[in-house]
């Protein structure tokens, strides 16, 4: 046996048996290798039931999923808090905010960041104009 715990056997094995006993180590040896052997392919054929048993109780995933359009969509977001400080410089706003609490379709959505720092930024709409190749 190649194995570390194969060399801590034949070390224990030549400590309680003395020189003349070689074919007796040998069949312990034996014997050894095939239990740990037997009990390692059923630990991994174990280990294979239950990876296929959890591939089985997932959700399989639908079919390929459509690649995400670049359109924009509207969202319900809702925002409340209470503003502590706040500076404008510009057209850009920093503030303070406590107690904020975002919520979106009900659920909300920053539990647990009460209290953060927001930068808000002045934004002139713009329009995507594609141009059409000339063939």
């Amino acid at each position: 046996m190649e194995t570390a715990l194969g060399l801590a056997l034949n070390d224990a094995l030549a400590e309680l048996l003395p020189e003349g006993h070689e074919e007796e180590k040998n069949e312990i040896a034996q014997v050894f290798d095939s239990v740990l052997l037997r009990h390692m392919q059923l630990y991994a054929d174990e280990l294979r039931k239950a990876e296929i048993e959890r591939k089985k109780s997932t959700p399989s995933s639908p079919d390929k999923k459509k690649p995400a359009s670049r359109q924009r969509r509207k969202a319900d977001i809702h925002i409340e808090g209470n503003i502590e400080e706040y500076t404008c410089y510009m057209e850009n706003w920093t503030m303070d905010v406590k107690n904020a609490k975002f919520e979106c379709m009900g659920r909300i959505l920053n539990q647990l960041t009460p209290e953060l720092k927001t930068s808000l930024h002045k934004a002139e709409p713009t329009r995507n104009i594609r141009k059409r190749k000339k063939g």
